[in-house]
């Protein structure tokens, strides 16, 4: 492994998007340098156990550290929403 510090990731997704969340960081793992090693923080939207359980599954990498974040989605009431993004 190299000295280099982890690359940090920050996604967030709900169960809605929790699939193609799932496909974006397995790309980055197969597309980036045996070497490269990252920290994915994900802001957990409202993902169900079972997906987390399949999605941690589909990510087994050793250079892959995740820390699942569960906000308080309160602090975002009220903000604007546009049509593609679930309320």
């Amino acid at each position: 492994m190299s000295g280099s510090p982890p690359i940090d990731v920050a996604i967030a997704a709900d169960e809605a998007f929790a699939m193609p969340m799932a496909v974006t960081v397995k790309s980055m793992l197969l597309s980036a340098a045996g070497s490269s090693r990252f920290r994915a923080f994900v802001m957990d939207g409202g993902i169900s156990e079972g997906t987390r359980q399949k999605i941690e599954g589909s990510w087994s990498d050793d250079r892959l550290q995740c820390y699942w974040v569960k906000p308080d989605l309160r602090v975002l009431a009220g903000l604007p929403v546009s049509g593609h993004v679930n309320a």
